[in-house]
C-alpha cells in the first residue's frame, strides 16, 4: 500500500505539476490538472465530440399485432437487419397483410434469474429518485437530510428514519441484518429468508468502509405505517428506500425467459416474454411481477394489425 502511495503521488506530480500551468496560461489562474481528472476529461471530451458528429438515419420496423383463439393479445416484432428503406418497409408490410392466420413455429424456454440490487449510496439514492419518483438530486438530498435528523412519529421523541445519506458503501450492519431477518421471516416466511445468512457470510469479508449504505434505521416501520407521519415526497423517499433496503436481503427472481417465432411472407417474428416461477425480491413490488402471454408450439395466432413503426438511430449517451 506503501508503494502504491508513491506512485500515485509521482503520478500527480509529473502529470499536475506540468500540464497545470498550461492551463493558467491558455485558459485562466485557479485550473489544475491531474492523473485522474485528465483522463477523465479526455474521455468525456471524445464523447461529446461522437454527440456532435453523430448523424441521424430513420429505420423501419414491421410490427403484427394479433391474439390467440382465447383472445389474448400479442405483439411479434420483425428480426434481421434494419430496414432503412421506406419502400422496402411497405412492400413487407403489404405481403405479410395478406396473411390473416399465423402459427407459432418455434419456442424457446430459458431459465433466468435476477438478483436484487445493492442497498442505495448517495449516487444511486439520487439516480433512483429521479427515475421513480421525478426528485432532481438537490430535493432527494434535501428531503434525506429531514428524515435522516428524524422526526415524531407519534412517540412524542425525535426519531431517525434513515442513516446517514452521504456514503458511497453498500455494507448493511450485522445488527440491522439480522432485524431485517426477523421483519422477513414474520412477514414473508422462511422461503425468502432462507438465502440470507450465505449472502451475510460472502460480503462481510470484503467491507472495511466507514459508513453503512443509506438504509432504515428500523425494518419494522413499514412505507404503510409510518406514511401518516410524514410529507408526500418525505413518504415516497422513504417508500423507495425501505423497499430497497429490505429488497436487497431477498432472493433472487427465478423467471423462464420464452421467446415465441411466427413466420409470415418469408420474414420471422419474434415475441420475448417472461415467466415468474418466484418472485424472490420483487414480491415487495407487485407491479413488477406481470403476467405474460403462454402459447405452445404450432398454436393459432390470429392477425389482426400490421404496422410499420418508423425509428431513428440515437447517438452515444453521456456518462453519468
Amino acid at each position: 500500500m506503501v508503494d502504491a502511495q508513491k506512485t500515485r503521488r509521482i503520478g500527480d506530480r509529473l502529470i499536475g505539476y506540468f500540464i497545470s500551468p498550461v492551463l493558467w496560461k491558455q485558459i485562466g489562474p485557479g485550473l489544475s490538472a491531474g492523473r485522474v481528472q485528465s483522463v477523465a476529461l479526455k474521455w468525456i471530451c471524445e464523447r461529446e465530440e461522437e454527440i456532435r458528429n453523430f448523424k441521424i438515419e430513420i429505420y423501419y420496423n414491421i410490427l403484427l399485432h394479433g391474439t390467440d383463439q382465447k383472445g389474448i393479445v400479442g405483439i411479434f416484432s420483425r428480426t434481421g437487419d434494419r430496414i432503412f428503406s421506406k419502400e422496402k418497409a411497405d412492400q413487407i408490410l403489404q405481403n405479410v397483410q395478406k396473411e390473416k392466420e399465423l402459427r407459432i413455429s418455434e419456442k424457446k424456454e430459458t431459465l433466468g434469474k435476477l438478483f436484487p440490487p445493492p442497498p442505495f449510496q448517495t449516487a444511486s439514492l439520487q439516480q433512483e429518485a429521479f427515475k421513480k419518483l421525478r426528485f432532481s438530486s438537490k430535493k432527494t438530498m434535501s428531503l434525506s437530510q429531514r428524515l435522516y435528523e428524524g422526526m415524531d412519529i407519534g412517540n412524542g421523541q425525535r426519531n431517525g428514519l434513515i442513516t446517514y445519506m452521504r456514503t458511497d458503501s453498500v455494507r448493511l450492519s450485522s445488527e440491522f441484518v439480522e432485524r431485517a431477518r426477523s421483519w422477513i421471516l414474520s412477514e414473508l416466511g422462511e422461503t425468502f429468508a432462507s438465502p440470507l445468512e450465505r449472502k451475510i457470510r460472502k460480503s462481510a469479508k470484503k467491507i472495511q468502509d466507514a459508513h453503512e449504505a443509506i438504509r432504515v434505521t428500523d425494518p419494522f416501520l413499514t412505507p404503510k405505517e409510518i406514511k401518516k407521519f410524514l410529507g408526500k415526497e418525505e413518504a415516497a423517499l422513504y417508500d423507495l428506500i425501505w423497499k430497497r433496503t429490505i429488497s436487497s436481503l431477498l432472493p433472487a427472481e427465478e423467471f423462464i425467459k420464452i421467446e415465441y417465432s411466427i413466420f409470415a411472407a418469408g420474414e420471422c417474428f419474434q415475441l420475448e416474454t417472461k415467466k415468474t416461477i418466484f418472485p424472490g425480491y420483487k414480491i415487495l413490488n407487485e407491479a413488477d411481477v406481470k403476467t405474460n402471454p403462454s402459447w405452445e408450439k404450432g398454436e393459432l395466432f390470429i392477425l389482426q394489425k400490421v404496422e410499420c413503426e418508423k425509428k431513428q438511430t440515437e447517438p452515444p449517451s453521456r456518462y453519468s
